[in-house]
């Protein structure tokens, strides 16, 4: 039997742009029926034959430090925004900017422009949001919160980690290592 590969993805965005609508309609494929402040939950599930750890984190100031754990842990780090509401996209710099300062410039990034609600893109917000991640060198993508869309978006990072992985291979000591505060 084949050992199978684990991926692991941070989700991180602002309070409520719908991080952890994303993570349990992936995971489970439902939908939270009312909002209830993440701390951090794990949740795991098999995508493209894989096994996928995901990593819903809290934008409160209380949770930085685990909120930093996960994103070292994570082979990517995926960016929440809610492109229907563009002061959720005012605040993605802050987030890309703690990113940077946690994971350098060695950690695959993607911003998924969420819309949670029917009705109406942003557009403004969308293309703002598009410009921020291309100028920090991410990759940018749109997700409603329809299965096959959020399945598209953890798609993208499974192929984002594993072209970073072809390119510039992380010694194997290092890729499970522990990270101690």
């Amino acid at each position: 039997m084949s050992k199978r590969t684990v991926y692991r993805v941070a989700v991180v965005g602002g309070s409520g742009v719908g991080k952890t609508c994303l993570v349990n309609k992936l995971c489970y494929g439902t939908i939270p029926l009312q909002y209830e402040p993440t701390i951090e939950d794990l949740h795991t599930t098999i995508l493209l034959t894989e096994k996928v750890e995901v990593i819903d984190t809290s934008t409160d100031s209380a949770a930085i430090v685990l909120r930093r754990a996960a994103m070292r842990a994570a082979d990517i780090v995926m960016f929440v925004v809610d492109i229907q509401d563009i002061t959720s996209i005012e605040r993605l710099p802050c987030h890309l900017h703690e990113y940077k300062q946690v994971c350098g410039s060695d950690k695959p990034g993607l911003v998924v422009g969420l819309a949670r609600r029917r009705g109406p893109i942003n557009l403004e917000a969308m293309e703002m949001a598009q410009q921020i991640a291309e100028l920090h060198g991410l990759e940018f993508t749109t997700s409603t919160l329809h299965r096959i869309s959020i399945q598209s978006a953890f798609e993208k990072c499974v192929f984002l980690i594993e072209e970073r992985r072809t390119t510039s291979p992380v010694p194997p000591a290092t890729r499970n290592c522990c990270v101690i505060l």
